[in-house]
């Protein structure tokens, strides 16, 4: 109920605070990137040359970080060789996390991928591992609140739906 509200008010709100349409623009920020993924607390990215980079709130600037992906996620990407990474707060550097994946996909805590076969996997955070699930998506979105949800290399559309608890 207090969620519904909360959202309700925003829905009101939102306008007054963001401001009319006319008013808002983008700002061009210096640097090249040909990705650019945006999460809850970073901004990263990925230039023609597969060099990684992140965006730095003080100095309103993006700075390398040591690497190579062609796919960038927040705080997660792929590099060429299928080889998975994920960014590390306290040393500053991406790490490799076991697994092949040809593209990675992140919102809330939640992070899924796919292979080269077009194969779900999605990061367990228990183990530190990507776990199968059954399917084949060429895609995937994850939602803060809005779910999982896939296409597959028909076009169909699908969401996933979380398992019953065990009684």
């Amino acid at each position: 109920m207090i969620r519904r509200i909360w959202l309700g008010l925003l829905l009101v709100l939102w306008p007054a605070l963001a401001g009319p349409a006319f008013a808002q623009q983008f700002g061009q920020i210096p640097g090249s990137l040909a990705q650019i993924s945006a999460g809850a607390f970073s901004v990263f990215g990925v230039n023609a040359s597969q060099e990684i980079y992140r965006f730095n709130p003080d100095s309103q600037l993006f700075e390398q970080v040591p690497g190579y992906l062609v796919q960038i996620a927040p705080d997660w990407g792929v590099n060429a060789a299928n080889e998975i990474y994920r960014f590390d707060p306290d040393s500053q550097l991406f790490g490799q996390v076991p697994g092949s994946l040809i593209r990675v996909f992140t919102g809330g805590l939640d992070v899924w991928g796919i292979n080269a076969s077009n194969e779900i996997y999605r990061f367990n955070w228990s183990t530190g591992l990507f776990g199968q699930v059954p399917g084949s998506l060429v895609t995937i979105a994850v939602g803060d609140g809005a779910g999982v949800w896939g296409i597959n290399a028909s076009n169909e559309i699908f969401r996933f739906q979380e398992p019953p608890p065990p009684r």
